[in-house]
């Protein structure tokens, strides 16, 4: 830390500054001031142009008013900063907080502000004062113990305890923790959050720089990150605290159907924040994660459907206002990404919630910035991958159909489900199908064989709306001549997607998970078959009659061609 010698400050040579380090630092004054476009600072000095400025004479008044309170150094930022060096601005704004906390006395210079301004007043000349709409002057505020404040004249118009009243009314700062009385962390994320909803800093990646101290967080800087600085405060935050406040901002001046994650874009979200609070030690919440698909949290989700789109309402641990004592809690409206499992984005970013039964908690991922859910125009290829089959000791796959105009080789196949495939699905057949990118495609067909009884069924592969995985089944009469007539564009024709089957002698379950593999999207699928019946003799001839009225054939000659099938079913039925 490097602070100026009061005393030299009439020296020819110019003020002395003087090296401190942590544990051996004097007493020392700080000033707290706004900076304009022509300030002093280090490089100024080194130069020896700093007392040709004009805004040399704050610095100036700064360290006269310490030398009459004997304070022998002073702290002043634009003048004990080298700027040109990033390891020592990244220290003094990491450490800035602290340093303005153990100063005696910080000295508020308010520009603009005549001497007889009354700063009693909750409006007009004293707040409207620039100083409460910058960023920085917020934990200028808050971390020292004693701040006098002076006009630009430097005359002395209060300190903070006399004009506590004014000042939390002015700031929205609670006059306890503005006092001291109460800790700083006391106030919620949020309420500390709202604390800098309409402030301003120069750079963008200082309105999150300036918050460290208040939110007791370090991070190193990034000038050139812009916006992404207030997520990473975010961030950081949560790796100290589980205060779910910091989920309860609004965006009004989006559109509801805007897709977002948990974090605020900016402490101006929070600006309709500042009565909210955490449940104290509610219960212990699961921790939260930064992984490579979001942040991954646990929260207590209901389905919430209001008409024109199904929604769920993710509880957050903060007693909804402005009803406390009703136990209800505030919550958030979340969507689900139908492309990818388990993920959502938050949508009516411009409301929060509210409900009294929270529902099942569930483990969600949220990306911070999502775009819409368009897995058509993100992935180039999507491809539906063959993973889990019925058991071979009931279940064999007899022939296996796709689309033949599709040229090229199959897509590859994501290593982590060959074990899983080939023990039920051998080659020469592949595993591995390019779908097409439209609801209602057909994609590929499988004829299951039952072990047992050779009873057959044909289920139906293919895309229903939002790139969902489809399946409908059929089940075939016992093997004749007319298999040769199934091709791939009959059972297109037969194919109708509804993820339901409506069958007689078999259980059909076809599950799937969505995954990302050298840039495509695989929907991974697993196939479940299970016997629930067994076709009769009565139903082969029957069957045989109802067929061979349909087609206009005589019934004996229908019943003659069946006759080598129900010798076989015979052949192979108990009643033998």
């Amino acid at each position: 830390m490097r602070l100026i010698k009061t005393s030299s400050l009439d020296r020819p040579e110019g003020l002395v500054f003087e090296q401190f380090h942590s544990g051996r630092l004097p007493s020392y004054a700080i000033l707290s001031h706004t900076w304009g476009d022509d300030e002093v600072t280090w490089d100024d000095f080194q130069k020896g142009t700093a007392t040709q400025k004009p805004r040399f004479r704050k610095i100036r008044h700064s360290c006269l008013q310490a030398t009459s309170e004997g304070f022998e150094w002073i702290w002043i930022d634009s003048a004990c900063i080298d700027k040109s060096s990033s390891a020592e601005l990244s220290e003094a704004i990491n450490s800035m907080y602290q340093w303005y906390q153990q100063a005696e006395i910080c000295y508020a210079y308010l520009e603009g502000v005549s001497a007889t301004v009354d700063a009693t007043l909750s409006t007009g000349e004293f707040a409207k004062c620039k100083w409460f709409t910058r960023g920085w002057t917020l934990q200028e505020l808050l971390a020292p113990r004693d701040v006098i404040f002076y006009s630009e004249d430097w005359c002395k118009i209060g300190t903070k305890a006399e004009l506590c009243d004014n000042l939390s009314v002015i700031t929205g700062i609670d006059q306890d923790i503005l006092v001291g009385t109460k800790p700083l962390n006391s106030a919620s994320v949020a309420k500390r959050m709202s604390w800098a909803a309409y402030r301003e800093t120069t750079r963008v990646e200082d309105i999150a720089y300036c918050l460290m101290g208040i939110f007791d967080v370090n991070m190193p800087m990034l000038y050139g990150e812009g916006s992404k600085a207030f997520l990473r405060l975010q961030e950081e935050i949560m790796k100290q605290s589980d205060d779910q406040s910091i989920f309860a901002w609004v965006n009004l001046e989006v559109p509801p159907d805007t897709l977002h994650g948990l974090l605020a874009d900016s402490p101006r979200d929070f600006a309709h924040s500042n009565t909210i609070f955490p449940y104290p030690d509610w219960e212990l919440r699961p921790p939260y994660q930064l992984t490579q698909r979001g942040l991954r949290i646990e929260l207590p989700m209901v389905p919430h459907d209001d008409g024109s789109e199904i929604v769920y309402i993710a509880a957050i641990d903060c007693p909804s206002p402005p009803d406390y004592e009703d136990w209800s809690f505030l919550a958030l409206y979340l969507k689900k990404n139908p492309y990818e499992s388990h993920q959502y984005s938050r949508v009516r970013l411009g409301q929060l919630g509210k409900v009294r039964v929270r529902g099942q908690r569930q483990e969600i991922y949220v990306k911070q910035n999502v775009s819409a859910f368009s897995s058509l125009s993100l992935f180039p290829h999507h491809v539906f991958q063959l993973r889990r089959g019925p058991s071979v000791k009931e279940y064999k796959i007899s022939v296996l159909y796709r689309d033949p105009k599709r040229k090229g080789g199959p897509p590859d196949m994501m290593q982590s489900s060959k074990a899983d495939v080939r023990a039920w699905l051998h080659h020469p057949y592949t595993a591995t199908f390019t779908a097409p990118k439209t609801a209602g495609g057909f994609v590929c067909g499988l004829v299951f064989e039952r072990v047992a009884d050779n009873e057959r069924i044909v289920v139906l592969l293919g895309t229903m709306d939002e790139m969902r995985v489809g399946y409908c089944a059929i089940e075939l009469p016992p093997e004749s001549d007319d298999d040769t007539k199934l091709t791939f564009a009959v059972l297109q024709n037969r194919f109708r997607p509804g993820e339901v089957s409506e069958l007689r002698y078999n259980n059909l379950t076809v599950d799937s998970e969505m995954a990302i593999f050298n840039g495509s999207k695989y929907y991974l699928i697993d196939i479940g078959l299970r016997a629930t019946g067994t076709r009769n003799l009565l139903d082969i001839i029957m069957g045989g009659r109802d067929e061979s009225h349909r087609d206009g054939t005589g019934t004996g000659k229908k019943q003659e061609k069946n006759a080598p099938r129900i010798r076989k079913f015979l052949s192979r039925s108990r009643l033998r």
